[in-house]
């Protein structure tokens, strides 16, 4: 599977999008990534994490204001794909240096999003 260019939209396949936002909302992210595998096959389809930042990123999982770290759909990937293995201090180095001090999230703000996917995988 190839990495993706920092230039390049992670969401831009339109038919793809449309097919992750025609599921049911009863279908886990695991399904869903599942589905999409047998519909587009390997290449194409979207994994589970970038599943998981798209719905995070277009704000439909969430009311009010959206964490910063979601705004920036690269930086979203980038974090969702180290936040669970990387300390957070290390995580928010790791993003000044790949997308400068403008678009990096703080540690802090890394800590509350952590616990906001915590929380958003137990259900709370």
């Amino acid at each position: 599977m190839s990495v993706p260019e920092p230039s390049e939209n992670l969401f831009a396949d339109g038919e793809v999008r449309a097919f992750v936002d025609s599921a049911p909302r009863r279908w886990t992210y695991s399904e869903v990534a599942a589905r999409c595998r047998e519909k587009f096959g390997r290449e194409r389809a979207w994994p589970k994490a970038r599943i998981v930042a798209y719905f995070l990123a277009s704000n439909r999982l969430l009311r009010g204001k959206p964490f910063n770290v979601m705004r920036d759909p690269e930086v979203l990937a980038f974090v969702n794909e180290r936040i669970a293995r990387v300390p957070y201090t290390a995580l928010a180095d790791e993003c000044r240096s790949r997308f400068g001090r403008k678009r990096a999230p703080s540690r802090a703000a890394l800590h509350r999003y952590a616990e906001f996917l915590r929380r958003l995988h137990h259900g709370q």
